[in-house]
Protein backbone atom coordinates (compact mmCIF):
# COMPACT_ATOMS: atom_id res chain seq x y z
CA UNK A 1 0.00 0.00 0.00
CA UNK A 2 0.95 3.57 -0.37
CA UNK A 3 1.08 6.42 2.43
CA UNK A 4 -1.93 8.26 0.06
CA UNK A 5 -3.96 5.24 0.79
CA UNK A 6 -2.91 5.45 4.90
CA UNK A 7 -4.38 9.14 4.80
CA UNK A 8 -8.06 8.84 5.76
CA UNK A 9 -6.94 6.60 8.30
CA UNK A 10 -5.00 8.99 9.59
CA UNK A 11 -6.91 12.48 8.79
CA UNK A 12 -9.84 10.14 10.99
CA UNK A 13 -7.77 9.61 14.30
CA UNK A 14 -6.55 13.56 14.14
CA UNK A 15 -7.12 15.84 16.97
CA UNK A 16 -4.70 18.27 18.46
CA UNK A 17 -3.75 15.82 21.61
CA UNK A 18 -1.33 13.87 19.72
CA UNK A 19 0.39 13.88 16.28
CA UNK A 20 -0.05 10.55 13.68
CA UNK A 21 2.49 9.91 11.46
CA UNK A 22 2.52 7.25 8.78
CA UNK A 23 6.28 6.22 8.69
CA UNK A 24 8.74 2.82 7.87
CA UNK A 25 9.20 1.18 11.61
CA UNK A 26 12.64 0.33 10.47
CA UNK A 27 13.82 3.80 9.85
CA UNK A 28 11.94 6.42 11.21
CA UNK A 29 12.28 10.36 11.84
CA UNK A 30 11.68 10.20 15.39
CA UNK A 31 14.32 12.07 17.82
CA UNK A 32 17.14 9.19 19.60
CA UNK A 33 15.66 8.45 23.06
CA UNK A 34 12.22 10.02 22.12
CA UNK A 35 9.63 7.84 23.13
CA UNK A 36 8.85 6.13 27.10
CA UNK A 37 6.61 3.44 25.34
CA UNK A 38 6.40 1.98 21.67
CA UNK A 39 3.54 0.20 20.75
CA UNK A 40 3.14 -2.68 17.75
CA UNK A 41 0.53 -4.95 17.52
CA UNK A 42 0.02 -7.08 14.71
CA UNK A 43 2.92 -4.81 12.52
CA UNK A 44 6.29 -6.98 12.33
CA UNK A 45 4.65 -9.74 10.33
CA UNK A 46 4.09 -8.13 7.61
CA UNK A 47 7.68 -8.36 5.59
CA UNK A 48 9.32 -6.27 8.04
CA UNK A 49 13.31 -6.52 8.61
CA UNK A 50 13.42 -7.99 12.83
CA UNK A 51 16.67 -6.62 12.93
CA UNK A 52 16.08 -3.61 11.68
CA UNK A 53 13.01 -2.91 13.79
CA UNK A 54 14.76 -3.62 16.55
CA UNK A 55 17.68 -1.35 15.92
CA UNK A 56 15.20 1.40 15.10
CA UNK A 57 13.03 0.88 18.13
CA UNK A 58 15.73 0.84 20.49
CA UNK A 59 17.12 4.07 18.76
CA UNK A 60 14.29 5.79 19.74
CA UNK A 61 13.29 4.43 23.07
CA UNK A 62 14.82 6.43 26.41
CA UNK A 63 16.84 4.50 28.82
CA UNK A 64 13.95 1.87 30.48
CA UNK A 65 11.67 2.58 28.07
CA UNK A 66 8.98 -0.34 27.19
CA UNK A 67 8.93 -1.80 23.37
CA UNK A 68 5.44 -3.98 23.31
CA UNK A 69 4.43 -6.13 20.92
CA UNK A 70 2.65 -8.44 19.12
CA UNK A 71 2.67 -10.79 15.82
CA UNK A 72 0.92 -13.63 14.48
CA UNK A 73 2.26 -17.44 16.11
CA UNK A 74 2.23 -20.62 16.29
CA UNK A 75 4.77 -22.85 17.96
CA UNK A 76 5.64 -24.95 15.13
CA UNK A 77 6.36 -23.65 11.90
CA UNK A 78 3.49 -22.49 9.82
CA UNK A 79 4.23 -21.46 6.06
CA UNK A 80 2.52 -18.22 4.35
CA UNK A 81 2.62 -18.12 0.63
CA UNK A 82 0.37 -14.88 1.12
CA UNK A 83 0.59 -11.44 1.72
CA UNK A 84 -3.11 -10.14 2.06
CA UNK A 85 -2.44 -6.50 3.10
CA UNK A 86 0.07 -5.38 0.39
CA UNK A 87 2.07 -6.94 -2.72
CA UNK A 88 5.40 -7.31 -0.46
CA UNK A 89 6.61 -10.47 0.62
CA UNK A 90 4.24 -13.15 2.57
CA UNK A 91 3.00 -12.30 5.89
CA UNK A 92 4.85 -14.16 8.65
CA UNK A 93 3.43 -16.14 11.42
CA UNK A 94 6.37 -16.68 13.50
CA UNK A 95 7.24 -19.66 15.00
CA UNK A 96 9.01 -20.48 18.79
CA UNK A 97 12.13 -20.52 17.16
CA UNK A 98 11.97 -17.51 15.00
CA UNK A 99 11.02 -15.36 18.57
CA UNK A 100 13.36 -16.95 20.30
CA UNK A 101 16.11 -15.88 17.76
CA UNK A 102 13.86 -12.41 17.21
CA UNK A 103 14.89 -11.92 20.76
CA UNK A 104 18.69 -12.63 20.83
CA UNK A 105 18.58 -10.00 18.24
CA UNK A 106 16.74 -7.30 19.91
CA UNK A 107 19.09 -7.74 22.86
CA UNK A 108 21.89 -7.18 21.04
CA UNK A 109 20.21 -3.67 20.23
CA UNK A 110 19.93 -3.30 23.75
CA UNK A 111 17.00 -3.96 24.63
CA UNK A 112 15.83 -6.99 26.95
CA UNK A 113 12.66 -8.98 27.80
CA UNK A 114 10.80 -7.81 31.31
CA UNK A 115 9.66 -11.42 31.98
CA UNK A 116 9.94 -14.95 29.97
CA UNK A 117 7.66 -15.18 27.05
CA UNK A 118 4.96 -17.68 27.65
CA UNK A 119 5.05 -20.20 24.42
CA UNK A 120 2.44 -22.54 25.02
CA UNK A 121 -0.90 -22.30 23.19
CA UNK A 122 -3.28 -24.80 22.44
CA UNK A 123 -6.01 -23.27 20.46
CA UNK A 124 -5.43 -21.48 17.50
CA UNK A 125 -7.41 -18.84 17.55
CA UNK A 126 -7.19 -16.62 14.71
CA UNK A 127 -8.74 -17.61 11.32
CA UNK A 128 -7.39 -15.67 8.01
CA UNK A 129 -10.42 -16.79 5.50
CA UNK A 130 -8.05 -14.74 3.14
CA UNK A 131 -5.09 -17.64 3.66
CA UNK A 132 -7.31 -20.63 4.78
CA UNK A 133 -4.12 -20.96 7.68
CA UNK A 134 -5.30 -20.66 11.68
CA UNK A 135 -2.83 -19.86 14.43
CA UNK A 136 -2.76 -17.59 17.55
CA UNK A 137 -0.58 -14.52 18.75
CA UNK A 138 1.99 -13.63 20.57
CA UNK A 139 2.64 -10.67 22.96
CA UNK A 140 6.17 -10.02 24.70
CA UNK A 141 7.57 -6.79 26.21
CA UNK A 142 11.11 -5.38 26.10
CA UNK A 143 12.79 -2.41 27.94
CA UNK A 144 15.94 -0.98 26.63
CA UNK A 145 18.60 -0.74 29.05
Amino acid sequence: MHHAEYKPIAEMYCDNSYKLTIQNLEDTTYSDQMFDYVTFLSVIEHGVSIEKYFIEMSRILKKYGYLLTSTDYWPEKIFNGKNVLSKGPPDNIFSRVEIENAVRLAEKSGLRLIEPIDFEYEDKVVHWNETGLDYTFIFFAMEKV
